[in-house]
């Protein structure tokens, strides 16, 4: 007896919420479900039991009255570890590499318009955003923002004791935060029938990919990889200490001081974050502003901001080294200047995440690591 939930054995539609499924010695299987809709039952005829998924999840105690038993003979395929298994040679409609915000989303709009869908995450189904970038970084700048209030509770009549921070405790936040909204993506996409691989996916033809120890076959592809912290060319950069944006993501306890490299929007968050905790914050940048790029008044005043809080900046400014002790040196105007912190962090901007994903095999064009599209998004290889 294998426990799990389930919709879609066979048939073209089967609404409701699995209790058990058992594999008979004939290979049989029957299943028990509860809490359906009107079904339409079109079995896809004898052979193999396509695959597992949750639909309409409603979990129930064992020994629950269920309100109708269905049985279909064939071959079941499960998997003790992962929601879905497909038996090799099994032919999906839509294949989507990549569970962040892109791909689960797709994912489960080719599921609600009828598709036989697979979603392929090799992390955690939310992507960068969720799990390593905007919502902790953000969890983590509420906590912060809200320590720094503190300091100004004096001049509004308000009398404080002592206070402090727990860095390890804000992490801990943090990470509830963010697994309580993962675990909100993961219900919606099994909540609408696509089905989950944990597996990093490695295209091996125009059609065809594989993904840990299996083959897969997809009438259309949906690449959403995502992006990985780009690094710089510069000597030092393998240091311990020395920081992407995963890295100090990572952190239980906060640094004494910081040295960023970079200035753009993951190097400001940084700088807010640990400024707003009271910690002594160096900016190096080498463009001519910081958030270069944006509106000229959102730098000017971004950078006024950092610097009536205490933040260093140093833009137009090359990085040559970091040096033993996390000395970065720069070059500025011509001279030679250093900065020195308990932790260096890079925060260089990102790069997309192609390497590793077999675009090649595929026929896929790229340019320096990114998707050649047109203007409906479409590669060289249209479907």
């Amino acid at each position: 007896v294998t426990q799990c939930s389930m919709a879609s054995i066979g048939f073209s539609s089967l609404v409701g919420t699995a209790l058990r499924v058992t594999r008979e010695e004939d290979c049989g299987a029957s299943a028990e479900f509860t809490d359906g809709a009107p079904n339409t039952l079109a079995p896809v005829g004898a052979g193999t039991i396509q695959g597992v998924h949750i639909q309409n999840v409603r979990r129930l105690p064992l020994g629950e009255r269920v309100t109708r038993t269905m049985t279909y003979q064939g071959t079941l395929a499960l998997d003790g570890e992962r929601e879905i298994f497909f038996q090799p040679g099994d032919v999906i409609t839509c294949a989507v590499i990549g569970g962040g915000p892109g791909g689960y989303i797709a994912a489960i709009r080719a599921a609600q318009l009828g598709k036989k869908t697979v979603l392929v995450e090799k992390r955690d189904l939310g992507g960068t955003c969720l799990n390593r970038g905007c919502i902790p970084t953000k969890a983590l700048l509420h906590s912060a923002e809200r320590y720094q209030q503190l300091s100004g509770a004096k001049a509004l009549g308000i009398t404080l004791g002592e206070y402090s921070f727990q860095y390890k405790k804000m992490a801990k936040r943090k990470d509830k935060v963010v697994k309580q909204l993962r675990s909100g993506v993961e219900n919606l996409v099994a909540g609408h029938g696509a089905d989950l691989v944990r597996a990093e996916a490695v295209l091996t033809g125009p059609h065809t990919f594989r993904a840990g120890e299996e083959e897969f076959e997809a009438e259309r592809i949906i690449l959403a990889a995502g992006s990985v912290p780009a690094a710089i060319p510069v000597p030092g950069t393998d240091k311990p200490g020395v920081l992407n944006s995963d890295g100090v993501l990572a952190l239980e306890e906060c640094p004494e001081s910081v040295v960023i490299i970079g200035g753009g929007v993951i190097g400001v968050e940084f700088a807010t974050l640990f400024r707003d905790l009271g910690k002594p914050v160096t900016i190096v940048e080498m463009l001519p502003s910081i958030l270069y790029g944006n509106d000229s008044d959102v730098c000017r005043t971004m950078t006024e901001l950092l610097t009536d809080r205490g933040v260093t900046i140093h833009t137009g400014a090359k990085v040559l080294e970091i040096r033993d002790g996390l000395t970065c040196v720069f070059e500025k105007e011509g001279q030679k200047l250093t900065a020195e912190g308990a932790v260096v962090i890079l925060a260089t901007g990102r790069k997309p995440d192609t390497a590793a994903l077999g675009l090649e095999a595929a026929g896929v064009a790229t340019e320096r690591g990114f998707v050649l599209v047109d203007d409906e998004l479409r590669t060289t290889v249209p479907h």
